[in-house]
């Protein structure tokens, strides 16, 4: 039996409510609200954050659907607890930052580096690559035109995770076979940014996850333009 890889009618809504909100949330307020209640210690004994804590913050940053704000939380709540974790709901900010193509390696490092150390683990690379691949496939499915649709055959939505796993497993080897020089298993900003300048296959990839709410268009740097070298201030 082959299982749908999309449910057209409920991620059509989804993407499109999402596509309308992302101008107008302040992602990065959003970030600091979570960064506060990190420091505050507002996690279970577990370390996790119950999803009533997730939804306030969607509420307070100006989303009013409970229909939409349970669908965000659902694509990133793989194990369906109502437990989140920091990178579980990092990743959600991410789906609503725009900007540049810059501007949105940076939000994502802030997601990425939470502790605020300056530095980031190739653990917490996975986690949070994890979060946003599986979002992705849970918001457009599986299917490509680089591959035949039968490979997909027999996989569905409870197999996501572990798939978005495995790709973010892969991505972030090669993000740090080329980005680790000193091979300390961490990155700062200034070497994931060069990273992100190399461009290629992965870095493509990586910005394809950064976008999936809206389109690449006049925020791409084919239209601003970087000169490679250039750092903006972490």
């Amino acid at each position: 039996m082959a299982y749908p890889t999309v449910d057209v009618k409920s991620h059509f809504h989804l993407l499109e409510s999402m596509r309308e909100l992302a101008p107008v949330i302040d992602a990065p307020k959003m970030l600091d609200q979570f960064l506060a209640a990190l420091k505050a210690d507002k996690t279970d004994e577990d370390g996790l954050f119950d999803a009533k804590f997730v939804r306030k913050l969607f509420v307070e940053s100006g989303i009013d659907d409970g229909a939409l704000i349970d669908h965000l939380i659902n694509i990133v709540d793989w194990n369906e607890n109502e437990k989140l974790t920091k990178y579980e709901i990092a990743a959600l900010f991410t789906l609503f930052n725009v900007g540049t193509d810059v501007e949105r390696y940076q939000f994502l490092f802030h997601c990425l580096d939470l502790d605020q150390s300056g530095t980031v683990y190739k653990e917490e690379f996975k986690e949070i690559l994890t979060c946003l691949i599986e979002a992705k496939y849970h918001i457009y499915g599986l299917l490509n035109e680089h591959d035949p649709d039968e490979i997909y055959d027999n996989i569905g939505p409870d197999d996501y995770h572990t798939m978005a796993k495995y790709a973010s497993n892969q991505l972030v080897r090669k993000i740090f076979i080329y980005a680790d020089q000193k091979r300390r298993g961490k990155l700062n900003w200034t070497e994931f940014l060069h990273w992100c300048y190399r461009g290629g296959s992965e870095v493509l990839a990586l910005k394809e996850l950064l976008y999936q709410t809206h389109e690449q268009g006049v925020a791409s740097e084919k239209v601003h333009g970087y000169k490679v070298g250039y750092i903006p201030g972490y």
